[in-house]
């Protein structure tokens, strides 16, 4: 892109913490902080973006794998965050000191308790040391955000949890907000969500349609991705945009009709972005072996 002429603002990386082969393809290790095993030099390859005017984009949401025993963490942060209580709790009539892990395929997790002044503020110290400061990040997908249970305990709200549900996500967003705001990056710093609520565009700087199929289809396809940036945008969401190629990807063994990206998917969702999108943003898929 560079020899041609195209100009570059970011490289997004959403691996900067790792991967890990799942039997559902490549996925990230939740411990959101620079894998240097896995970047050995990443400060070196910054240096040299960063002459080009490119900086680095990363990838976090706020649910934390216990990925103990792994040699490739040097911090893990489920240990930390888990021994100071600032994750959701079970709320049952014996056990409401438990942090509650969820299951989403093949990795298990905890999740913020954003209710908790002292969970929001170390989640934002995460993002503010591991994502701004160590890893030079110019932004962010913040991801995820809409699995919050129905049968959760909260530290600092008391009400129903079903009437937290749809708040999660905004204090998600508030936290991302605030943390660039005391790190003094907010004209520096983007990040973009999927997951929201009402009052969301206020906290949020820029959307994302989620995770597509590679196809052309208005279901869940390039089509789909078109109809949500203008239902986005006619419902206050005015700055959107979708993975290029769609999201996810399955196995040829699946025997599915829906499988992989090809050329011609590919090139058309470039086609529709340049014209249609608040930023051009391309996506490596769940399996990038698979891929075009």
């Amino acid at each position: 892109m560079k020899s041609q002429g195209i100009p570059i603002k970011a490289v997004w990386l959403q691996d900067w913490v790792g991967t890990y082969h799942f039997p559902e393809g490549v996925r990230l290790l939740w411990n959101w902080s620079l894998n240097r095993n896995h970047y050995p030099k990443w400060d070196e390859m910054v240096d040299g973006w960063e002459k080009d005017g490119v900086r680095p984009m990363v990838y976090m949401n706020p649910y934390f794998a216990n990925l103990t025993g792994n040699a490739q963490i040097a911090e893990n942060l489920f240990k930390d965050a888990d021994s100071k209580g600032f994750f959701l709790k079970t709320d049952t009539e014996h056990d409401n000191s438990t942090s509650y892990l969820i299951q989403s395929l093949s990795i298990k997790f905890a999740m913020v308790d954003f209710s908790n002044p002292n969970a929001a503020k170390w989640a934002k110290d995460v993002i503010k040391n591991n994502m701004i400061k160590t890893a030079r990040s110019v932004g962010w997908m913040a991801d995820f955000a809409e699995y919050t249970p129905m049968d959760v305990k909260y530290s600092g709200f008391k009400g129903s949890p079903l009437t937290y549900h749809n708040r999660y996500p905004f204090e998600w967003a508030k936290a991302n907000k605030e943390a660039i705001a005391e790190a003094h990056k907010e004209d520096e710093v983007v990040y973009f969500m999927r997951a929201g609520s009402t009052m969301s565009p206020g906290q949020t700087s820029l959307f994302w349609m989620g995770d597509q199929l590679p196809t052309f289809d208005r279901y869940d396809g390039l089509h789909s991705a078109l109809i949500g940036l203008l239902n986005g945008g006619m419902s206050g969401f005015a700055l959107g945009h979708s993975d290029i190629g769609g999201y996810t990807s399955l196995n040829d063994t699946a025997n599915l009709m829906y499988v992989r990206r090809d050329e011609q998917i590919l090139i058309r969702w470039m086609e529709m972005s340049a014209f249609s999108d608040a930023i051009f943003r391309t996506h490596p898929s769940n399996n990038p072996a698979l891929n075009a």
